[in-house]
């Protein structure tokens, strides 16, 4: 079980490319999964909604 995903975010990987929107899962501490929007549907312990938010996985 995945402890968070965080749903629905407009995602920056910090290549240049523009931004996507997926959802993103979080398993001790670690991104473990980014993937499409719905497409995380294994569960979690929690959930969080960032429609209309941007995330940079990794970046600083």
């Amino acid at each position: 079980m995945t402890d968070l995903v965080i749903r629905d975010v407009d995602i920056i990987d910090g290549t240049g490319a523009p931004h996507f929107r997926g959802d993103v899962a979080i398993d001790r501490g670690r991104i473990s999964r980014i993937t499409a929007p719905g497409a995380l549907t294994d569960g979690a312990r929690h959930h969080r909604s960032l429609a209309r938010r941007r995330a940079g996985p990794g970046l600083h």
